[in-house]
């Protein structure tokens, strides 16, 4: 079995729970017989959590669609604008954004309505889909439905730093957050479930989406796995192929980076009834 087989391998069943942990350990070795590209280096060097948050809350509730968000940054004198891209029939987050920031707008254009949305509580349901402004962005190799907004038409008229989101659109998220510094410096904190991570041809330009990110003043404070997805393993490297991160602006900067991911009172499995899967390792 050759190391490009053996990754296949553990990105197809170590989130089903097909495995012992005596298998698992020797098709990681296996998988990881060659050398990490600098391109893969490069995302996971981007992906690291630099920033340290003391208060988490976790909004959405337990199970798929709950985030951590650190309230260390979302201060309650302050009025926030929030926006939920990709809501599908459930989207619990809404509500404890509205409890927090007043004001939500959801994005999805695969539903005729809103989740969790009513406008007497400050929720604005808009069926249309987040896609990337420019055609050369990175996609996960998702074809995004019609109709589509792009974040300069959501936020260009904000203020900067006074928007809270969540984005999990099924792999469109790297194209649409292929933006300029200008349309990020509007958020203060972004919590986004990526997608497609097993894509080793696609690293280089998820690397460049995460320097834009990072470039605008962002640190990541949390990373957090679905165990509906699999893993990407090569070597010591460990990353779901979905994984959910929480970049935060304002946040108290670490001493040193983690390249480990560190599970919190917040955190809680996307699939509740399945087998967790191996916490997030970046070091190569």
């Amino acid at each position: 079995i050759t190391g490009a087989a053996a990754g296949r391998l553990l990105h197809g069943v170590a989130g089903a729970g097909q495995m012992t942990q005596a298998t698992w350990q020797v098709l990681q070795s296996i998988a990881g017989a060659g050398e990490v590209s600098e391109a893969t280096k490069q995302m996971l060097d981007f992906l690291r959590i630099c920033g340290w948050c003391r208060e988490w809350q976790r909004w959405g509730g337990k199970g798929d669609g709950g985030y951590p968000m650190c309230l260390d940054a979302i201060p309650s004198a302050i009025a926030w604008r929030a926006i939920s891209l990709g809501v599908s029939n459930h989207d619990a987050w809404t509500l404890d954004a509205l409890a927090k920031c007043g004001k939500v707008d959801q994005y999805d254009c695969t539903v005729d309505h809103g989740a969790d949305c009513s406008a007497e509580a400050g929720c604005t349901f808009h069926k249309e889909c987040i896609a990337g402004a420019d055609a050369a962005s990175p996609s996960a190799g998702a074809s995004v439905p019609q109709p589509t907004v792009t974040l300069e038409q959501l936020v260009g008229a904000d203020e900067d730093r006074s928007i809270v989101m969540k984005i999990d659109v099924e792999g469109a998220e790297w194209a649409a957050l292929y933006v300029n510094a200008s349309i990020l410096r509007k958020f203060k904190q972004i919590v986004v479930e990526f997608h497609g991570l097993e894509n080793r041809a696609e690293h280089e330009r998820y690397a460049a989406v995460l320097q834009r990110i990072l470039s605008a003043g962002f640190q990541v404070a949390h990373l957090h796995g679905n165990n509906y997805g699999g893993l990407f393993v090569d070597g010591s490297v460990v990353v779901p192929t979905a994984l959910e991160v929480t970049f935060v602006h304002g946040a108290q900067s670490r001493e040193s980076c983690s390249s480990a991911e560190e599970s919190t009172s917040s955190d809680a499995k996307n699939n509740p009834d399945g087998p967790d899967i191996p916490l997030t390792n970046l070091a190569y």
